[in-house]
């Protein structure tokens, strides 16, 4: 086994280091998981504690992305170097190892987590998910944390006047834990993740229907030596049929301060600002000229940076089209105002930032791959899996589908980050998406045999372009991440490849037949002789068929079924290829 050091650095330096997680890739077949050792030391050789654990398997179990994490210290280094070679290999250094410094505690009760610099209590039952909060001096910070929902039942509209059909009822739910562990695949000496989940109740009034459709996820992530709290706040809410009696008018976490010392008077001051670059006070408009000349590349460049596109849907997510006749962005007209992943800007900006090392393209691509895979998508009820269509609004459009959940679209930041916990939430979440489509058909709009059509868990009807490539890239991450899943998700990847490798046309074939159950694909039903079929779309493969396919041939390589890379390679040659070419092959 060969010794390998990697350097990293950070993107933008941070002032304070709190602690860090972050991830790297490895070659295939190069370092096995119990045979390796990971150390790590800045540039000048002084070590630094790390903690490391596998996120991705390559198929010959050999290590593909690992996860590291150090801890909290006095200053951030310019920069650090990850050493992997065998067990009882360990690289020279001019310090010797400091020690992680977590304590973690876990009771029947509460799990109590100690950084060395902050101690933390998480109860695992009732209302409140941080009991206390102390720090190194043995002071009590903060106590009380829990989940505020604030509900009404109507919005007031100015045109009702004073009188409304029904009286507006406000509500006020608090967070009831469910379950309250720690992540083991990610808890070591230098960092763990809390997990708590629970659903939000009315104080006084358990019983209330509205609560088992208010759940929540909240992740704590704390740093050996780190004062902070790192938390991924999460609010899933489904509010099936009760649309128009049910609207969320507010969501914090609430913690209870107890001031350190009396707090002397002081004067207080409050600045304005707006999310342009136009003062908001100032005198009064002058006379303009040009207004409607064409702003220059610079201005269209800005966009995401001016509008901020600010809001608790909206944030992280791009708008659609541009209207060039009304010079704004056409936030108004449906199936043309956000993006919601249409033609996949999730993968094209991560691979942009693989290629530039840009930190502003990295926190763009971060910001959308949050919103995406929380807004856009649902995790409850029966489209669980499911990502709507781009539209005005983020879940308006009629159109869900496996295409806009597609787990690729998240995995360049879960290995990227070091396996984000909520991210890798989010990904698993899609294996459940073929159930989907007992409920809803896909193509319900353009089939001719709606009226009769029944969806069979035998003989479904999905696309090899967006309906297959989203279920390939599920069970391909899951079988790479070694999920609860994962051997059911490798055996229907593997048994789908087959397949598409079988059919006459291959990928040209457009659609095919999927039997949920068993995980095969067969040919469509108009073509059951499979003497070939052309249904092909320019879309198709335009929501991560390519990358998944790449993906799956590098991976498996000599180990690929029959007929599957034959069958891509025809797609990718035929689908640009001569109009004699593609008659002579296809017919």
């Amino acid at each position: 086994m060969p010794s390998e050091s990697v350097p990293v650095r950070w993107l933008e330096p941070p002032q304070h280091q709190y602690g860090t997680t972050f991830g790297l890739p490895w070659h295939k077949g190069r370092y096995k998981s119990g045979d390796t050792t990971f150390t790590c030391t800045t540039d000048n050789g002084q070590e630094v504690p790390l903690q490391t654990w596998v996120t991705a398997y390559w198929p010959d179990d050999s290590i593909k992305w690992t996860a590291h994490a150090i801890p909290a210290g006095d200053a951030p280094k310019d920069g650090y170097i990850v050493h992997a070679g065998p067990n009882h290999e360990v690289p020279p250094s001019n310090e010797p190892q400091s020690g992680g410094g977590l304590r973690i505690q876990d009771s029947a009760d509460a799990i109590t987590v100690s950084t060395g610099a902050v101690t933390a209590t998480f109860p695992k039952a009732g209302h409140t998910l941080i009991s206390r909060l102390i720090n190194s001096a043995g002071r009590t910070v903060c106590t009380n944390g829990h989940l505020v929902l604030l509900t009404q039942s109507a919005i007031a509209d100015d045109d009702d006047g004073d009188v409304l059909a029904s009286p507006i009822t406000h509500r006020k739910l608090t967070s009831t834990i469910a379950s309250t562990t720690t992540l083991s695949h990610s808890t070591g000496p230098i960092r763990t993740t809390i997990k708590i989940t629970g659903h939000h109740q009315t104080p006084n009034n358990p019983q209330e229907p509205l609560h088992s459709l208010l759940p929540f996820t909240l992740l704590i992530t704390l740093h050996a030596h780190s004062p902070l709290l790192r938390l991924h706040l999460t609010h899933t809410i489904s509010l099936e049929g009760e649309g128009n009696t049910t609207t969320i008018r507010g969501l914090a976490l609430r913690l209870a301060a107890i001031p350190l010392a009396p707090a002397a008077p002081f004067n207080h001051h409050v600045r304005l600002t707006t999310t342009g670059p136009a003062p908001l006070l100032a005198e009064a408009a002058q006379g303009l000229t040009g207004l409607w000349k064409d702003p220059g590349a610079a201005v269209r460049e800005a966009q995401v940076e001016q509008r901020k596109w600010y809001g608790f849907w909206d944030h992280g997510d791009i708008m659609h089209t541009y209207d060039a006749d009304r010079h704004t962005w056409r936030y108004d007209v449906g199936g043309y105002a956000w993006d919601n992943s249409e033609l996949s800007p999730d993968l094209w900006l991560w691979l942009y930032f693989l290629r530039t090392g840009r930190a502003d393209v990295y926190r763009m691509a971060e910001a959308l791959t949050r919103h995406t895979g929380e807004v856009d998508v649902y995790h409850l009820g029966k489209y669980k899996g499911l990502g709507t269509r781009h539209g005005v609004q983020h879940w308006s459009d009629s159109c869900k589908q496996a295409r806009i959940s597609n787990a690729l679209y998240r995995r360049y930041f879960y290995y990227l980050s070091g396996g984000d916990e909520r991210v890798g939430d989010l990904m698993e979440e899609t294996l459940e998406t073929e159930k989907t489509f007992l409920t809803l058909d896909p193509y319900r709009k353009v089939r001719k045999d709606r009226d009769t059509y029944r969806p069979d868990p035998t003989a479904l009807t999905i696309s090899l372009g967006t309906d297959w490539s989203a279920l390939a890239a599920a069970w391909f991450i899951e079988w790479q991440r070694r999920g609860p899943k994962w051997e059911e998700a490798k055996n229907k990847l593997l048994t789908t490849i087959k397949g598409i490798g079988s059919l006459r046309n291959g990928f040209v074939t457009g659609q095919v037949t999927y039997n949920l159950l068993k995980g095969e694909i067969s040919p469509p039903a108009e073509d059951p002789e499979n003497n070939g079929v052309v249904k092909i779309s320019h879309l198709s493969a335009m929501f991560g068929l390519f990358e998944i396919c790449s993906d799956i041939l590098d991976s498996l390589e000599v180990d690929t079924p029959p007929g599957f890379k034959k069958a891509w390679l025809d797609y990718c040659y035929y689908f640009n290829a001569p109009a004699e070419e593609q008659i002579a092959r296809f017919g």
